[in-house]
C-alpha cells in the first residue's frame, strides 16, 4: 500500500506502472499518443524526470487493476514520434500547454458481447469466460461524445488497447486466467486535449 489514492476513483493505490519512449510516443490507431516501452513496476512513486511516457497507478487483489495516472505527456509535441525525420536545424516546438478537462462524461450503461449480442443482467450474472472466448464492450451513447476509446487491464498488468468501433469496442480474445478490467474514454471533438480520463467500467 503506497498511501497515495488512485486518480479515478480514490481507493488507496497498491503499485505504479512507469513507461518511457526514448523515440517518442508511437500514434495509436485511435489517434492518440501513447506509451507501453520499458515498463518499470514499483510500490512507490516514480516519476518521468523528464524522459516521455506515462506513469500508471494500479490497485486491487492481484495490484493489477488501473486506476489512474500522475504523470502522462505523450500529449506533448516533443514526445510524439513522427515517421518524418526532423531536420537539424529545425528548432525544438516550444511545450505546449496541457489542458486537462473538467470532471465530464463517463461511459454509461456499459454492457458485455459475447457473438456481437448483448448479455442480459441474468446471462452476465452466470457469464464466465474462458481461454479462447471473444467478447466486446459497449457503452451507451453519451451526448456530444466524437469517439470512444476502450482499453482492457489484463491480469499480468498489460495494457491492451481495443479500437472503439462507434461506442463498441473492437472483439478481444482471453488469452490468461486471472481478473480483467476493462476501461473506456469518452472524447469531445476532434482534438486529444478533448478526452477525458479512462473510467473503469464497474
Amino acid at each position: 500500500m503506497t498511501g497515495d489514492l488512485c486518480r479515478d476513483s480514490g481507493v488507496p493505490v497498491k503499485k505504479y506502472i512507469k513507461f518511457t519512449c526514448p523515440n517518442g510516443c508511437p500514434k495509436e490507431a485511435d489517434g492518440i499518443f501513447r506509451c507501453y516501452e520499458n515498463r518499470e513496476d514499483s510500490t512507490t512513486l516514480l516519476k518521468l524526470d523528464g524522459a516521455c511516457g506515462q506513469v500508471d497507478q494500479l490497485y486491487g487483489d492481484s495490484d493489477a487493476t488501473y486506476c489512474g495516472y500522475t504523470e502522462y505527456n505523450c500529449d506533448q509535441t516533443r514526445c510524439q514520434k513522427s515517421d518524418t525525420p526532423v531536420p537539424p536545424s529545425t528548432p525544438t516546438p516550444s511545450k505546449p500547454p496541457h489542458v486537462t478537462p473538467p470532471p465530464g462524461p463517463l461511459c454509461l450503461n456499459v454492457s458485455l458481447r459475447q457473438n456481437g449480442q448483448a448479455l442480459t443482467p441474468s446471462a452476465l450474472a452466470s457469464f464466465k469466460p474462458k481461454k479462447g472466448d471473444s467478447i466486446q464492450i459497449a457503452c451507451g451513447q453519451v451526448t456530444g461524445a466524437s469517439r470512444y476509446i476502450f482499453r482492457i487491464v489484463e491480469p499480468d498488468g498489460v495494457i491492451v488497447n481495443l479500437t472503439g468501433i462507434g461506442n463498441v469496442s473492437a472483439s478481444y480474445t482471453i488469452s490468461k486466467a486471472g481478473k480483467f478490467n476493462a476501461q473506456c474514454q469518452i472524447c469531445i471533438g476532434n482534438g486529444d486535449q478533448g478526452c477525458y480520463d479512462f473510467s473503469r467500467i464497474r
